[in-house]
């Protein structure tokens, strides 16, 4: 068999990706949105390995390239698609393809991979990869009813991005950890350009400058409705940020909503405004990790709960 990285202008490579894709997951993953993460990632070259035997693709391990901060700029890499062909299974492929992707990471510069292991692969990240836990994510939830109506003030909608977000940015950071830097480069590219989902920019009126949500809509159950928060931005304003929020319960409730759910850290300044209202913590958990490569050394206080600033956006989930 031969492991081998993708070739990014090949037209049949592509083609048994996405094959591979139907056969493993049982559903069609577009061209498109596999070009988007992968392939056309703004953020630095394809990180993706295939494996074949002979003519049929039989396993597939790619990563997306991010810009992420640890106490400044790094060079990073979110890990995403593994794939495995049925009739391949329990040979080691995965691991063999990881080993290969990671080495050439690591020649291209790539100091840190991160990711949120399934229940089915955390226990190989960790124990055959290198990997280290950083956090059991929790899921904030909030069931929302006729009386967030009252006294909710207008809701600014924006068309995309707000010019000034890069300054936002930079006057947000807390000293977390952030898997992925949030400028308009990246929301830009994460939230407008995405091709699998639609996303929606919520401020106060004329508050784009100091806050910001980005949020999109998901169906956990028939007949049910729910407003993710994906991203935010609050310039360690949290009596802004919980402003906004309560408007945005109100926002959700006329939009026919039944629950708001978002991912915060406990050691954000803001989490304490969504205990203020109402906010639990609930399921789906999520496991997140990483590994270093080369001579970095990540902070031992960015491995933990803490040391991390985490959004649902940083998965691929939401």
């Amino acid at each position: 068999m031969d492991i081998r990285p993708i070739n990014p202008q090949s037209l049949d490579e592509l083609a048994s990706v996405l094959e591979l894709f139907r056969v493993v997951y049982r559903t069609d993953l577009s061209a498109a949105a596999y070009r988007w993460r992968f392939l056309d990632n703004p953020f630095g070259a394809p990180l993706v390995t295939l494996l074949w035997d002979g003519a049929t693709l039989v396993g597939h391990y790619a990563a997306s390239p991010m810009r992420a901060w640890v106490g400044g700029e790094i060079a990073a890499a979110q890990s995403m698609t593994t794939m495995t062909h049925p009739s391949y299974r329990n040979r080691g492929v995965f691991t063999a393809l990881a080993e290969d992707l990671y080495a050439r990471m690591e020649q291209q510069g790539i100091e840190l991979i991160w990711g949120f292991p399934n229940t089915q692969s955390h226990y190989g990240f960790v124990n055959k990869l290198g990997w280290r836990d950083i956090a059991l994510v929790f899921t904030m939830t909030r069931l929302v009813t006729g009386a967030d109506r009252a006294g909710a003030g207008a809701i600014e909608e924006l068309a995309g991005v707000p010019g000034g977000v890069t300054a936002l940015f930079e006057r947000s950071q807390d000293g977390c950890a952030l898997a992925a830097m949030r400028d308009e480069r990246y929301l830009r590219w994460r939230y407008v350009e995405n091709p699998l989902a639609k996303y929606v920019f919520l401020t106060l009126p004329g508050g784009a400058s100091d806050v910001l949500v980005v949020a999109k809509e998901y169906v956990p159950a028939p007949n049910t409705r729910a407003l993710e928060i994906v991203d935010y931005l609050h310039a360690r304003a949290p009596e802004r940020f919980g402003a906004l929020l309560h408007d945005v319960l109100g926002w959700a409730y006329d939009h026919g909503y039944a629950m708001v759910r978002t991912w915060m850290s406990l050691a954000d300044p803001a989490f304490g405004q969504l205990e203020k209202l109402g906010f639990v913590p609930k399921e789906p958990l999520a496991y997140f990790g990483g590994r270093t490569f080369g001579g970095f050394a990540m902070p031992e206080s960015a491995w933990s709960a803490a040391g991390f600033s985490l959004r649902m956006g940083d998965s691929d989930n939401y």
